[in-house]
């Protein structure tokens, strides 16, 4: 299978369209974002060796799409995607997670299921251990107040 085959594949497991491809490439919004230098990341698609990786998440039912690429978020060819991808690549918000975990759980599973523990490291005085944490998780929340609401 290509990897336009697996990257359809993958979208289609978690969206509400079954049918056409360009409806279901417009469910979905960033909520995710760093670059990974450190690691072999592969992309939902197959793709190895991606550096620059997105987590979308679909905005009528909730599910989650990670790691993708920034090649394969282009082919969404979605205005609302395309509006998150340039605000997390061209801004000053970039992650470089080394290792993308924290206690082996990914910056966006922490940020998106246990925002309190967050804002706990946040405000008592952890801030520069954890500050690249943190750093994700303000740009985790600015993204979700700009994300369409879902339906």
């Amino acid at each position: 299978m290509s990897n336009f085959e697996n990257l359809k594949s993958a979208v289609f497991s978690k969206s509400e369209e079954k049918q056409h491809i360009s409806k279901a490439f417009m469910e979905w919004f960033v909520v995710g974002y760093y670059i990974d230098t450190e690691t072999d990341t592969s992309c939902v698609c197959g793709k190895p060796h991606i550096k620059y990786i997105f987590c979308i998440e679909n905005k009528i039912n909730g599910n989650v799409l990670e790691p993708i690429g920034c090649e394969c978020v282009k082919k969404f060819d979605n205005p609302e995607l395309d509006k998150s991808v340039k605000m997390g690549m061209n801004g000053n918000t970039v992650f470089n997670n080394d290792g993308k975990a924290h206690h082996n759980k990914t910056y966006h599973e922490i940020c998106s299921k246990h925002p309190d523990y967050v804002v706990y490291l946040k405000t008592h005085a952890f801030k520069k251990k954890y500050l690249k944490l943190v750093e994700y998780y303000d740009f985790f929340k600015s993204l979700k107040k700009t994300a369409p609401t879902r339906m």
